[in-house]
């Protein structure tokens, strides 16, 4: 006879729209990632939920409470329509996946389920620094925060150099054709 673990952390996604309407998804571990990568727990279709990012949102119990982190998302992640980075959830909240993106719904059973929780709103900024461990402006977030902007700024140049080429060469063409 096989024993429940000791600890036993389920949680139950039902899928309101998106590629997977009407599923339902059952799991018995700590953490799950959800996005359009095969890889995922999750893995929603990458034509039908264009919102999704490759590996979007990730669930994961902390310290008896299921915990809804946002992966850095192009189109972001919302909970109950309040975009978030982290929020501890609630049986009932509805989870979506960028602005009109895939809703699902989440059922959790974890210790905390016993005990009461905290009143919380969904307020993004409350939510993201609630917790000392999730604030940090050393310099490891300043690198981080510029080499976004430096990748960012990397493919619009090399989008104006393509761009300032292909101008160069029609001029050039069109002096030629003119001087004939």
């Amino acid at each position: 006879m096989m024993s429940q673990p000791a600890n036993d952390f389920r949680l139950t996604l039902s899928h309101l729209s998106g590629s997977r309407v009407g599923e339902v998804e059952q799991f018995s571990r700590e953490s799950i990632l959800i996005g359009r990568g095969r890889h995922n727990d999750v893995a929603l279709d990458s034509f039908l939920d264009p919102t999704v990012s490759t590996q979007h949102a990730e669930i994961r119990i902390e310290e008896g409470v299921w915990v809804l982190y946002d992966m850095g998302s192009l189109n972001g992640s919302f909970v109950n329509g309040h975009r978030i980075r982290r929020v501890e959830l609630r049986n009932g909240d509805e989870i979506t996946l960028g602005r009109a993106g895939p809703r699902i719904v989440f059922q959790g059973n974890a210790e905390s389920e016993s005990r009461s929780h905290h009143s919380r709103d969904l307020d993004p900024l409350r939510d993201t620094l609630s917790e000392s461990s999730q604030v940090s402006v050393g310099p490891e977030t300043v690198s981080e925060a510029m080499q976004s902007v430096k990748d960012e700024t990397t493919v619009d140049s090399r989008s104006n150099q393509w761009l300032i080429a292909a101008i160069v060469l029609l001029v050039g063409i069109i002096t030629a054709l003119l001087l004939k």
